[in-house]
């Protein structure tokens, strides 16, 4: 009997809400699988290969990204940025904001990209579903991202914290997905339900 090994990937799924204050239901407008890219396996060689830090917590993914210029039709594993994240803190933190954003730097293609704006994932919102699951819920509140004019958000990244353990962080995109466009206002919250399968 032959024994074959069987590479198991990661694995994700992404579901994006409206969410309104008053009697309307909450909207599903996105739905699909997303895209592990190759900067999960640059951090996880690192981890496993005792080259990165010696922080367990610089592995975790708190941080994330949106954007305006997601390409439904050109991206893959090999994406390691957005197409154009947000990269002004104000964008962000319109007027009553509870995002929580910090700037620092970006792995890409082993280059360091300083004064990229992140926004934090709360560890409250990030649950293990199952021996192999993460789930995280990133809300985007009703008072966030509401630029005049307004922005098209059409993309969204997951960034491992430090992996390299750099004095100064320096985050590396390791999920992606780029999805329907949606006008952002005060009408509504985002929520972003993004689970990775490992």
């Amino acid at each position: 009997m032959i024994n074959k090994k069987v590479a198991y990937l990661p694995t994700g799924h992404l579901e994006i809400y409206k969410v309104f204050e008053d009697i309307r239901e909450d909207e599903l407008i996105f739905e699909e699988q997303n895209t592990i890219t190759s900067g999960l396996g640059v951090g996880l060689s690192l981890l496993f290969g005792g080259q990165g830090s010696q922080i367990i917590t610089d592995y975790q993914l708190r941080w994330f990204q949106l954007g305006v210029s997601g390409d439904v039709d050109n991206y893959g594993v090999s994406t390691n940025a957005l197409g154009s994240a947000i990269d002004v803190e104000a964008n962000y933190l319109t007027e009553g904001s509870r995002l929580i954003v910090h700037t620092h730097d970006q792995l890409v293609n082993g280059t360091t990209l300083n004064n990229k704006v992140f926004a934090e994932i709360p560890f409250y919102a990030i649950h293990k579903t199952s021996k192999t699951s993460v789930r995280f819920m990133i809300r985007v509140d009703k008072n966030s991202c509401n630029t005049t004019p307004s922005m098209d958000l059409n993309e969204i990244g997951l960034f491992m914290a430090n992996p390299r353990g750099q004095d100064t962080l320096e985050s590396i995109l390791v999920a992606y997905r780029p999805h329907t466009a949606i006008t952002k206002t005060d009408d509504f919250a985002l929520l972003y339900i993004w689970e990775i399968n490992f």
